[in-house]
């Protein structure tokens, strides 16, 4: 396995491993605090994972497309990766509920219309995402390149 290839896929699975995260953890708390008067709702929690991991999987997929892009990024420390991409993958999720991609939602719209617009729009948080990453790994150089002194 290339050390491009393997980046991408560390890439990709800290990405969801950040956008899944914080909805088990939720999950998790809302799942275990559930007060005796109430019924089972694990129905409830079954889809919302389904519907999480659905979302992830489209994101971390853009978002590791468009990072493998860049030869800085490849070039990282797997731990920076890790960390930066679980951030993202935070993020995205984060963002995606309080609705800060709608933007780039409405500009995809606007673009190729309402069909193209739903069929790719789980993964536009990973793509937005994707280039703010990608533009920072391409200004940012690697600390092995980074002058000592």
């Amino acid at each position: 396995m290339t050390k491009a290839l393997r980046t991408a896929l560390i890439t990709a699975a800290a990405f969801f491993a950040g956008h899944i995260g914080i909805t088990v953890l939720i999950a998790a708390w809302q799942f275990f605090s559930v007060s005796p008067g109430r019924g089972n709702e694990i129905d409830s929690y079954v889809m919302m994972l389904f519907i999480v991991v659905f979302s992830g999987t489209a994101s971390a997929f853009a978002y590791a497309a468009i990072t493998a892009c860049s030869r800085g990024w490849r070039e990282r420390r797997p731990r920076t990766v890790v960390i930066v991409s679980a951030v993202a993958g935070a993020i995205a999720l984060l963002g995606t509920w309080v609705g800060l991609f709608v933007p780039a939602l409405a500009l995809l719209h606007a673009a190729f219309g309402s069909v193209a617009a739903i069929r790719v729009s789980t993964a536009v948080p990973g793509v937005v995402l994707g280039i703010v990453v990608l533009a920072w790994s391409l200004l940012a150089k690697p600390p092995a390149e980074r002058p000592v002194g």
